[in-house]
């Protein structure tokens, strides 16, 4: 298996490690967007260096009280892929130590995200395998339909696990964005500025200009 570094995370007077190579960064909580009819385990959307990734709660995952993404030293773990679409959110993070093979013993136990406890001083260490915490997470079945001239062709409902959609209401309409289009989610709380005959307006942010096109109504015929 051979894991040389992990990084220490804590969790009231539990400790938890994940191998260091599988992390790109560690960040404060950034701002967080809730979503509704979310898989188990997800918190919601948020950005990261210009990029909207889900946020993976560790401590649900591992069936604890979720982080309290209030408190001052819960952060955020960026991570390499496969699992560069998402960050891991945790309650405390502490420092990171060499593995001396001497002191860990691995588990062999299927579906268990616990893989090894590493000896550290006077603590024990469970370490923990991504790829086994992240299967934890509801896959969502999607309802495919092929249309062809107007008529439905063909019917199929699979298990969607690479794709991932931005759900927003739109009247009483529920529409769809791919991730791969959005940079950031944002509070619609700025001044909008009229831009004469034209069906949008013009916002600033962050130095940029942002438009927006207004909905398009039919008028009432007599």
């Amino acid at each position: 298996m051979g894991i040389e570094e992990i990084l220490i995370i804590k969790n009231g007077n539990e400790s938890y490690g994940i191998p260091t190579k599988e992390i790109n960064q560690i960040a404060r909580v950034p701002m967080l967007m809730p979503l509704p009819l979310r898989p188990y385990g997800v918190r919601g959307l948020c950005a990261v260096s210009g990029n909207i990734v889900t946020m993976v709660d560790m401590n649900t995952l591992l069936k604890l009280d979720q982080v309290d993404i209030e408190n001052d030293k819960s952060r955020v773990i960026v991570l390499n892929d496969p699992h560069s679409h998402a960050t891991l959110l945790v309650s405390e993070v502490y420092n990171t130590v060499d593995v001396d093979e001497s002191h860990i013993d691995y588990i062999d136990k299927d579906d268990d995200p616990i893989i090894a406890i590493y000896k550290y001083k006077d603590s024990l260490i469970q370490v923990i395998s991504l790829e086994i915490l992240f299967s934890r997470i509801n896959k969502v079945s999607i309802e495919s339909e092929e249309v062809k001239n107007g008529k439905v062709q063909e019917e199929v409902t699979k298990e969607e696990d690479t794709s991932r959609f931005l759900t927003f209401a739109m009247g009483d309409e529920l529409n769809a964005l791919s991730i791969e289009y959005l940079r950031e989610i944002i509070l619609a709380d700025r001044e909008f500025t009229e831009v004469a005959r034209k069906r949008y307006k013009e916002l600033t942010i962050k130095n940029s200009f942002i438009t927006h096109q207004e909905e398009e109504r039919e008028s009432s015929r007599s």
